[in-house]
């Protein structure tokens, strides 16, 4: 697994007043650019990066845009973290996937590969639900934490960064490397963007200090053009999940969908999305699978492999998503 440097950049404009935040608003009455890049790796076909909990060991982090909470084992918890008696249990994979476990709060620091420090940290209210050993995983060579980044809620580990990191991160897996900052408009520039609607803030019943905006991440606008389908291009609601595979989910499924025994989707399928700066071709992970679900509300789970072609935004100050295809 390849770790490379990191690469830290500021651009500030007018007077700055920086602190450790939760909400996504700007801090003071200057706005702030820069950024921080965290460098990235993978396993299996997962992506991932390593953080530090609550000073905890340097632990290998799945990096999932298709969920909320930083949720990881207990042995690779440290000792600052104030844990409380709620248990939560977090649902993953269109609600077939349970994980249970106490809710704490604590530190999150970002490091620079298994063996380097920290690059950056959360302030100490990041809640995150701590389970028994091999919830996560069994496999001890693989990732023991699971780190949350929607943007549809509030309770991800991303807002507890200082401003302005908080507000917006750029995805690169081709170059081994996330981007958590407040970006200016040349840097927005390359990116297709689609606008997300806004939402109300989802904190799964437990407290949270942060206060961004919300964005309805799973109604991402994709175009499907899928053979036998009645319509030749259908359009349905979508979540860019680098922590899956791609899948449909609906319940009842189309008559018209062709699923084998192994349940993957025998149907050519061709994706695309109009951004701001023209249509651009969404790529699916193959076999795409189909399951008789209703647990997001009929959606369709784009998957990881859009993020091996291209740069991709998460704006939650914006409520942006864009696309950046790598040369």
């Amino acid at each position: 697994m390849k770790i490379k440097r990191i690469v830290l950049s500021i651009l500030a404009l007018g007077a700055i007043s920086a602190c450790s935040s939760g909400s996504s608003g700007n801090v003071g009455s200057a706005q702030m650019f820069a950024s921080v890049t965290v460098p990235t790796t993978t396993y299996a076909s997962k992506f991932a990066l390593y953080t530090s909990v609550a000073g905890g060991p340097a632990t290998l982090t799945e990096i999932d845009t298709g969920s909320d909470f930083l949720l990881i084992e207990s042995s690779y918890v440290g000792s600052n973290i104030v844990m409380t008696n709620e248990s939560v249990t977090y649902t993953y994979d269109h609600g077939t996937n349970p994980r249970s476990g106490y809710l704490g709060y604590t530190t999150v620091s970002f490091l620079n590969g298994e063996s380097g420090g920290s690059i950056i940290s959360t302030n100490n209210q990041v809640p995150v639900i701590v389970v028994a050993d091999g919830v996560v995983n069994p496999n001890p060579k693989q990732n023991h934490a699971i780190l949350g980044l929607r943007m549809d809620s509030n309770v991800s580990a991303k807002l507890f960064l200082p401003y302005p990191y908080n507000q917006a991160f750029i995805f690169d897996v081709p170059k081994s490397e996330i981007t958590f900052g407040n970006f200016t408009e040349s840097q927005l520039a390359i990116f297709g963007t689609v606008q997300l609607v806004e939402s109300s803030c989802n904190n799964y019943g437990v407290s949270s200090s942060a206060s961004p905006i919300c964005w309805d991440d799973m109604a991402v606008p994709v175009d499907y053009m899928i053979s036998g389908a009645p319509n030749p291009v259908i359009q349905y609601n979508s979540l860019f999940d680098s922590g899956a595979s791609s899948s449909f989910q609906f319940s009842p499924l189309p008559s018209w969908l062709d699923v084998n025994k192994d349940g993957n989707i025998v149907n050519t399928i061709k994706a695309d999305i109009v951004t701001s700066l023209g249509v651009m071709p969404i790529y699916l992970t193959d076999p795409v699978a189909a399951y008789d679900s209703n647990y997001n509300g009929g959606i369709v789970n784009v998957g990881n492999n859009i993020f091996n072609y291209y740069q991709v935004l998460f704006d939650q100050q914006s409520g942006n998503i864009g696309l950046n295809r790598i040369k």
